[in-house]
């Protein structure tokens, strides 16, 4: 069984839920009863937000997923045997990458003041 913070697992439980409320929905609807119009509603609005949140989720996720990415380029670009002026260049390029940012500067100090 999937860890309950896996991403994939959220999302599909979201899903199983979206679907699970649309079998309601549907049984309900059959049902020639006056009172099922106001769960009906209260269940379209259920459906809404499990939508709603299951969108959410997954922009989260995405997001999360690049930045994590980016963050992984510049351990390698720190790790790897290239100088310090194409390490910096390559951080600095992640880092607007990440930023959504049109441009970038990186200012070093100088080791003596």
């Amino acid at each position: 069984m999937a860890e309950p913070y896996d991403t994939q697992f959220i999302q599909n439980q979201l899903e199983e839920m979206n679907k699970t409320l649309s079998r309601v929905l549907m049984h309900l609807a059959r049902t020639p009863d006056g009172k099922s119009s106001l769960i009906l509603r209260d269940l379209n609005h259920l459906s809404s937000s499990v939508l709603t949140l299951k969108e959410g989720v997954s922009g989260y996720l995405d997001n999360f997923q690049r930045q994590v990415g980016a963050l992984m380029s510049v351990g390698s670009a720190i790790n790897s045997s290239l100088g310090l002026k194409q390490v910096l260049e390559m951080v600095v390029d992640s880092m607007i990458a990440l930023m959504g940012a049109e441009r970038g500067f990186l200012m070093l100090r100088d080791p003596g003041g």
